[in-house]
């Protein structure tokens, strides 16, 4: 199983905007421009990559320039009323694109990573309880949180590390638990039946959620592995 040391998840869930010494040196209108951009950037690829799971990076990109190419456009009139020649800007904003394209790509499967981890099935009609409910989302952002962690950084099976979350979340199980033996209405075996149902339910989500995101994080790796062999994209 591909295995992710610690600093390598750190690097994939800690997407940066951190500009190069390149843009330093232009008024400080046009940096504030180009951060606006990439912060805009940073906030749609979060959204696709929540919306659309299964996607690849490069059938998102060709969008940025529709969603946040006005801060573009603002910080390329700013340049050249600096001084530039339109060549010259247009080398340098694509040379700053180049050098956070990578952040941008991690920070897009790592939204698709946390969004398959955290998608679940619609609840059973006969569940559709406020406190239970409660208690499931409750205990399902503790399983996103630690099966992420799973996901990227351990090499352990699928389905040792989900045993492993479902440890980590046992309060939050317990907390489902407690709230559908609340439901005094209906017999005791019903009830023991619905938990350990749910109990299983979760325990395949999980697998599945482990398994699928990590050949969605090992795909933005690879992905940002081949930057280097690829030309500067135009903004």
């Amino acid at each position: 199983m591909f295995k992710y040391s610690f600093a390598v998840f750190l690097f994939l869930c800690s997407p940066s905007v951190a500009f190069t010494d390149l843009i330093h040196n232009y008024p400080v209108q046009a940096r504030n421009q180009l951060l606006s951009y990439f912060q805009c950037a940073n906030k749609f690829l979060t959204d696709m990559g929540t919306l659309q799971p299964h996607a690849y990076f490069d059938d998102i990109e060709p969008s940025l320039p529709v969603q946040c190419g006005e801060y573009i456009k603002a910080a390329t009139f700013t340049l050249k009323n600096a001084g530039l020649s339109p060549q010259m800007t247009k080398d340098k904003i694509n040379a700053e694109y180049k050098n956070q394209r990578p952040s941008l790509v991690r920070r897009f499967y790592h939204s698709q990573a946390k969004a398959l981890t955290l998608t679940t099935p619609n609840a059973p009609q006969n569940t559709k309880n406020t406190d239970i409910e409660l208690a499931k989302d409750k205990a399902n952002e503790c399983f996103a949180k630690h099966a992420i962690d799973i996901m990227a950084y351990s090499d352990e099976k699928a389905e040792i590390g989900a045993e492993v979350v479902l440890t980590r979340c046992e309060v939050e199980l317990n907390g489902v638990a407690d709230a559908i033996f609340a439901q005094a209405n209906r017999p005791k075996n019903e009830l023991e039946a619905e938990v350990k149902t749910y109990y299983e339910d979760r325990h395949r989500k999980i697998i599945s959620s482990i398994v699928t995101g990590r050949v969605t994080l090992r795909k933005g790796m690879l992905e940002e592995e081949q930057e280097n062999s690829k030309p500067p994209n135009k903004l």
